[in-house]
């Protein structure tokens, strides 16, 4: 296959619909990613979904270091039951579910 002088490719090169992908991550990185993906469906993962366990583990620090629910649920935008779930979650981890049982 004939190789071409890719550093002459434009935003305008791509198809109008997918420039505001280009424009995001780069002429390269959009080569690359039509090089691998192209002409397959394409599904990109919210941001929320990607980073839910980082957040949990960084709940379940603040928790830890004993920082309240409520402060927790503010701080992180979350509701009672979903914070709460996340620190039982992060404590049964941590001991024995007798221990978590105990502590009630």
């Amino acid at each position: 296959m004939k190789k071409y002088d890719l550093s002459l490719l434009t935003v305008e090169d791509f198809p109008e619909g997918f420039r505001d992908v280009v424009e995001v991550i780069g002429v390269e990185a959009a080569y690359k990613l039509c090089e691998n993906f192209g002409g397959q469906p394409f599904y990109a993962p919210k941001i929320d979904s990607l980073v839910k366990r980082l957040r949990d583990e960084s709940i379940k620090q603040d928790y830890r270091k004993g920082i309240s629910i409520n402060q927790l649920c503010q701080d992180y935008n979350l509701s009672f039951n979903q914070v709460r779930a996340i620190c039982n979650l992060a404590y049964m981890r941590q001991g024995s579910i007798d221990d978590y049982l105990n502590k009630s």
